[in-house]
């Protein structure tokens, strides 16, 4: 195989084009991904860093019904007496329930922007990746299907485990050695952050919450192109700060091998979002994934994307689905072979909490 070849087949390698898995880097070949990257009838929740609760029943007669709220210390989230008497003048639904329903998804979609929310979920995220370099000055295209629930589980009454496996499956073409490329598709490699949430800070109309734990990649790929064949553990950190119009922080992770063979791997990443909320459950925002690797050559060792994400909240039935479609440049990329340009749409049920008291 030629040096781009195993270059290209190292990066895929270290991540299996994973966004929100950070690149894993064999010693003498070039690694990194091109970063991108944590509710039974019955749910309830309970966010210990602003004291909301949220409960829905599946099983109620009206399909509406799916998500109620109580938290004295916010803002209501439906209309004042005088604004509901105008809604219910103009439309032939009532106010209350028309109104309600609005606010119940849209504070569900506050949540699921916030990775240390306690709201169980599907996130189901679909790749699509532009990629360039010295191997080809043609655009190659590859895909990936990003799978990751999200479970938090309550230790105590203010301490929360926050489960966030990430289930990566990717198709990439890589170059055959021969000028040609070579399509590569299946597992990736599984990471699994496991982090202690403690409860958050609040004063006036903000909130702030920090959290950290361990973080862990497994050899789980069905190729070799497509994971690292390492096993590898880390430390992971996550900080949110949240108010009624804006979600933003970061969640970083670092691994290092520990088993599995030499050369060692030493690379992380950096998931940094930010989402404004817009009426009717809207949001527009930004979540892309810096990645770096200590192990690869200077040229290679960072990718740095910028975006842009739209999202929208609605019910399916009785249940909270969350849509979002966004699109990132990097304007920094791998120069041998990476990708320049992704395209990406997240579908995002909300699933029953399996695990309502505390543990402890």
């Amino acid at each position: 195989m030629s040096m781009l070849a195993r270059i290209a087949a190292s990066k895929v390698r270290s991540c299996g084009m994973m966004r929100r898995l950070a690149p894993v880097a064999l010693a003498a070949t070039l690694t990194a991904c091109q970063g991108n990257e944590i509710k039974s009838n019955l749910f309830a929740a309970t966010d210990h860093d602003r004291g909301e609760r949220i409960e829905w029943s599946a099983a109620r007669a009206a399909p509406e019904a799916a998500i109620h709220l109580a938290d004295a210390s916010e803002p209501p989230l439906v209309p004042v007496p005088s604004e509901r008497r105008v809604a219910a003048a103009a439309s032939p639904v009532p106010a209350a329930s028309s109104a309600g329903q609005q606010g119940d998804v849209a504070e569900v979609g506050r949540k699921l922007a916030d990775p240390t929310s306690n709201v169980w979920a599907l996130f189901t995220e679909f790749d699509w990746n532009f990629m360039q370099g010295k191997a080809t000055t043609k655009y190659r295209h590859a895909q990936e299907i990003l799978f990751q629930p999200v479970l938090p589980l309550p230790l105590t009454k203010n301490t929360k485990l926050i489960t966030r496996p990430v289930v990566p499956f990717a198709s990439v073409p890589l170059p055959d050695g021969n000028g040609g490329f070579d399509r590569k598709t299946g597992l990736g490699d599984i990471q699994l952050p496991l982090l202690f949430i403690p409860k958050g800070f609040s004063a006036g109309d903000f909130s702030v919450t920090f959290g950290t734990g361990p973080t862990f990649v497994f050899p789980s790929a069905t190729s070799d192109s497509l994971g690292a064949d390492r096993w590898e553990a880390g430390p992971a950190l996550v900080g949110v700060f949240k108010n009624e119009q804006i979600t933003a922080g970061a969640l970083g992770q670092y691994w290092w091998s520990y088993a599995g063979g030499s050369p060692s791997t030493s690379h992380g990443s950096l998931l940094y979002f930010a989402f404004y909320n817009l009426p009717n459950a809207w949001q527009i925002g930004t979540n892309p994934t810096i990645t770096y690797n200590d192990k690869s050559p200077s040229d290679n060792k960072w990718d740095v994307p910028i975006g842009i994400t739209v999202a929208k909240t609605t019910k399916i039935g009785a249940v909270p689905v969350k849509f979002q479609l966004g699109a990132e440049y990097f304007v920094v990329n791998h120069e041998d072979y990476g990708s320049h340009f992704q395209i990406k749409l997240n579908i995002i049920p909300v699933i029953p909490a399996l695990v309502k008291a505390p543990l402890l």
